[in-house]
């Protein structure tokens, strides 16, 4: 496809696969919604796409054919529908996010039902930054020392971190950053 414009995607419960290199080369795609009847992404479906922040799949057995570049695997958060996290842990492919975690499809977009949308977790440019939170949140290094504690008010923080690898935790969420 090699679109430079395209940010979001959403692929219809319709469709049982992403064709190959459907998306490749999207490099400013950030969103993408993956419909409960796709079963399979085709190969280099999402290369070159390293912008992505949110992946979606609403299919509660994980889409064979996983292929990501390792910025996504890094930085981009994985939802998948309840009850089926364990799944894509194990899955080829999925295994490799650093952060999967559940929500319940309402069917309405994205939203979320049961509250507010998880946090997100960003790193990049020397900064660790979380929005879509309120209250504590945590930063320890890959040996499990505390490194700092910051309490995110209006929703979003920014913590100015020297290069390295970091596990960060907000409320029961945990994930591994790296600047």
């Amino acid at each position: 496809m090699r679109c430079s414009a395209l940010e979001s995607v959403n692929i219809g419960n319709s469709f049982p696969q992403i064709g190959r290199s459907a998306f490749e080369g999207c490099t400013a795609l950030k969103d993408v919604v993956i419909g409960s009847s796709v079963s399979k992404l085709g190969q280099d479906a999402f290369s070159g796409c390293t912008a992505l922040v949110n992946i979606y799949v609403r299919n509660s057995v994980p889409p064979t054919g996983a292929e990501f570049e390792n910025l996504a695997y890094m930085n981009a958060s994985v939802y998948v529908p309840q009850g089926s996290l364990s799944s894509y842990q194990a899955a080829n492919g999925w295994k490799n996010f650093w952060s999967i975690s559940e929500f319940v499809p309402s069917g309405i977009g994205n939203a979320v039902l049961g509250g507010q949308a998880p946090p997100v977790i960003k790193a990049g440019d020397g900064c660790v930054t979380v929005e879509n939170t309120t209250g504590n949140v945590v930063v320890y290094d890959m040996g499990g020392a505390l490194i700092e504690s910051v309490n995110a008010v209006g929703g979003r923080v920014d913590i100015v971190l020297p290069a390295g690898l970091y596990i960060i935790k907000v409320g029961d969420r945990v994930e591994k950053v790296t600047l």
